[in-house]
């Protein structure tokens, strides 16, 4: 999976963070507390505000990233296993009234070998999940969960964003220098 830095704007000075919080507020229009953004558009100053990140004494450098090809870059099998993982806790658990073993097929029959068409010709889908498949949005979230909470666990300090969330596939992050945002970035690239 590769991450490319989207948006990067200069060091953000404390006074003029809500006229650039309202611009992200655009590119990435539901936001929440959670890690994935959800809800209403000033939900992130709110939190910016509530976590008193802003109200730090140094300037912070904002970023946003996107995952490219994200649908076509879920990594299937270790999707399908970490859902396994968190629904069946030992082998022989039950789940909506499947084993583990038929819910795991179930699982690959719904995401393996979907076929699409492109120019009057029909392919299958080999790498990832497809765009039309109604679990693709699904799938990718689950792994984009599971990437991000590996990731932020796993960063070094030294150039953890001192805030991040997520809408689909684009980031927010704010830094304390551009430097930990490019070391964050190669990071993340490395990391899957």
């Amino acid at each position: 999976m590769q991450i490319r830095k989207k948006i990067f704007r200069d060091h953000l000075a404390n006074a003029d963070y809500k006229e650039h919080i309202e611009a992200v507020s655009e590119v990435l229009p539901e936001f929440g507390e959670t890690v994935a953004l959800k809800g209403d558009k000033v939900g992130l100053t709110k939190v910016l505000e509530h976590k008193s990140i802003l109200s730090q004494d140094f300037d912070l450098v904002m970023a946003s990233f996107d995952v490219e090809s994200h649908f076509t870059n879920v990594p299937v099998d270790e999707t399908i296993d970490f859902i396994l993982e968190t629904i069946f806790v030992n082998d022989d658990d039950v789940f909506q009234g499947f084993s583990k073993v038929d819910f795991k097929k179930l699982l690959e029959l719904a995401v393996r070998d979907t076929a699409f068409v492109f120019n009057d010709e029909v392919y299958v889908q080999v790498d990832g999940v497809g765009m039309g498949n109604p679990l693709s949005c699904t799938f990718a979230d689950i792994f984009m969960f599971k990437f991000e909470q590996e990731l932020l666990d796993n960063c070094p300090a030294s150039f953890k964003p001192l805030f991040y969330r997520r809408y689909v596939d684009d980031t927010f992050r704010l830094f304390r220098d551009h430097h930990h945002c490019d070391l964050f970035l190669e990071y993340a690239n490395a990391s899957h």
